[in-house]
């Protein structure tokens, strides 16, 4: 993923990249949406058209996190 680019079919549009550790499956991002409001993405990335099991229980995790 690149500065600019726009994520989650157009919705937001990733400004800069935040550290993290290389060994991280996903990477975090600063990004805006239509209105201009600032939001943090974690974006992992997966091969083919739908993510694997792995992906989606590291995915289903941040969830739970959150939701706490």
């Amino acid at each position: 993923m690149d500065k600019n680019d726009t994520v989650l079919n157009g919705r937001y549009t990733l400004t800069s990249q935040a550290p993290r550790p290389e060994i991280a499956p996903s990477e975090l991002w600063e990004a805006t949406d239509s209105d201009g409001t600032y939001h943090t993405l974690k974006i992992t990335h997966y091969v083919g058209d739908r993510p694997s099991s792995e992906v989606r229980r590291l995915w289903d995790n941040d969830l739970r996190v959150m939701y706490r």
